[in-house]
């Protein structure tokens, strides 16, 4: 959910050019089944399989405010710049 003005929400969605892979597809698959609810958090690719918007996307469709916990500095800033990249969030 974003935030704007006073306390309303609005739920965000990915960019019309995002495109998510079938390998990644298969992991939301494993996390949500064909609901949105989320069975299982726990996402596992290799390095530069997409994992940050295999996690935007679970974002995406759970449709509530979401927590990234991050360990540096360098994570914060990929997550940020990606959720900007990705998704209809306002700058």
């Amino acid at each position: 959910m974003v935030r704007g003005s006073g306390e309303e929400t609005r739920p965000y969605g990915l960019k019309p050019h995002v495109r998510v892979r079938d390998y990644q597809e298969k992991a939301l698959f494993g996390m949500f089944g064909a609901t949105k609810k989320a069975r299982s958090g726990i996402i596992v690719l290799p390095c530069g399989a997409g994992k940050t918007l295999v996690g935007i996307s679970a974002a995406v469709r759970v449709g509530r405010s979401t927590v990234v916990l991050c360990n540096n500095n360098a994570a914060v800033e990929q997550w940020h710049r990606s959720f900007l990249d990705f998704t209809d969030i306002p700058k």
